[in-house]
């Protein structure tokens, strides 16, 4: 919005006047459950088609099981902006049946890899790091879950803006919640060289 003649932004839920924030901006891509395949090697389940009993609300989401690690990844093209920095990685699921133990955790793992026309695509991922939620009292079956932002997370291979990444997650065994998480959306927040891609 621009207000007082001045352009102003919402970032991380908070609202400020752009050029009195961090120099680098800071944008995001949403990754929904939809556009992921599951891992040929200890997949997750295939993204189903889930509806709210009520209102009728369809979500798609990919289930995953407590244990053994399982996987999915999502592929696309990064905006050119982005600086081939380092990105966090925020996961969104929900519950969808069970028993909720209070302070138990579901930790999701987020890795990526990078690569561009004449480079191989058989590279190594980079470290996976954490996105973790603990249930609450106030965690209820069939809620939006959001988990917490991860560490940051260095992309594999040779990222750079407009490569082509593919985004590895896992559900990991370490969590202490038994029951099946369906996992929504990943966001992915990335670091750039302008506002304009």
């Amino acid at each position: 919005m621009v207000e007082m003649g001045r352009l102003k932004i919402k970032e991380g839920g908070e609202w400020r006047y752009v050029g009195s924030g961090p120099a680098t901006p800071v944008l995001s891509v949403f990754l929904p459950a939809g556009s992921a395949a599951p891992s040929t090697t200890s997949p997750c389940g295939v993204a189903v088609r889930t509806i709210q009993a009520t209102n009728q609300v369809v979500m798609d989401v990919l289930p995953f099981a407590a244990s053994p690690d399982q996987f999915a990844e999502w592929a696309f093209d990064m905006p050119t902006n982005w600086d081939g920095g380092a990105i966090t990685a925020q996961c969104y699921f929900t519950i969808p049946s069970g028993t909720l133990t209070l302070n138990s955790t579901v930790i999701f793992q987020i890795a990526g890899l990078a690569f561009g026309d004449g480079e191989t695509m058989n590279g190594t991922m980079g470290t996976a790091q954490s996105a973790i939620y603990t249930l609450s009292n106030t965690t209820h079956l069939t809620d939006m879950l959001f988990t917490n932002e991860t560490s940051l997370i260095d992309i594999g291979g040779t990222p750079a803006g407009g490569k082509y990444v593919v985004i590895r997650v896992n559900r990991d065994a370490h969590g202490t919640f038994t029951g099946i998480a369906h996992l929504i959306a990943v966001k992915i927040f990335y670091t750039t060289t302008g506002w304009s891609e």
